[in-house]
């Protein structure tokens, strides 16, 4: 979530949209977010009605520190088992997250079998 809104605000059903989660679900998890100060629900100058969900200043530094221990991890990993490896384990990683962001779940790609990379 904190990556999809340092992009640009989104409204929850935005949100929820573009990470594959219902309206309700994203909402249960950004109300905590925002009661712990890393979100902020700010009035959308285009809808009055709606609200827009803006990284905190808060938000904005932990996800700068996400991705550094995420660096760091992946630097560690590349020393442990190789470049090579990794690679190929963020290329199956990224084809699992884009089938389910397409729509298709895990069972699809179970009787489908492999796609060429």
């Amino acid at each position: 979530m904190l990556r999809t809104l340092a992009e640009n605000p989104l409204t929850a059903s935005q949100l929820g949209e573009r990470l594959g989660i219902t309206a309700q679900g994203a909402a249960k998890v950004l109300d905590e977010m925002v009661r712990h100060g890393y979100v902020e629900r700010r009035a959308d100058p285009a809808d009055k009605r709606a609200k827009l969900l803006h990284l905190s200043d808060r938000g904005r530094d932990l996800l700068e520190t996400v991705r550094a221990f995420h660096a760091e991890y992946e630097r560690e990993l590349i020393a442990r088992v190789g470049a090579d490896q990794v690679a190929a384990a963020r290329a199956v990683l990224g084809e699992i997250v884009s089938r389910f962001r397409c729509g298709a779940g895990f069972s699809d790609a179970v009787t489908t079998g492999p796609r060429s990379v």
